[in-house]
């Protein structure tokens, strides 16, 4: 219902609305494109490249819209990285501390499931 009211509002043929975060999801905006926009009779050219050239070619054709993505959340393993490191710097910090009685932080080998815990969160090689 929301889509069609939001369609007729814009004057659109129809609306695919999705969730914060949803396009992540989906391999971003690539299966929206590929799977669901053709089923609406709605053609698209994939374009690579940052050549001026390449995109001068595609957009020689009559064009109604483009849509550009960009990795805008690198690898998301850079940040998860970052952000265990960071808990992992914080529990050895507390754990240091006489005044703290328990710190309980799988990635400390005083946890009882550190060896779980760091086979488990291995990089496959």
């Amino acid at each position: 219902m929301f889509e069609a009211r939001l369609a007729a509002i814009e004057g659109a043929d129809f609306c695919v609305a999705t969730g914060s975060g949803m396009s992540a999801m989906f391999s971003s905006c690539h299966v929206v494109i590929t799977e669901f926009l053709p089923k609406w009779g709605v053609t698209f050219e994939l374009v690579k490249g940052n050549a001026p050239a390449v995109w001068a070619k595609a957009l020689s054709k009559p064009t109604k819209a483009v849509h550009i993505e960009t990795p805008s959340n690198p690898l998301m393993e850079m940040r998860v990285e970052r952000m265990v490191a960071n808990a992992q710097s914080i529990a050895e910090l507390l754990e240091a501390y006489p005044e703290i009685k328990s710190v309980r932080f799988p990635g400390l080998k005083s946890h009882p499931d550190h060896e779980l815990a760091t086979f488990s969160s291995r990089s496959p090689s």
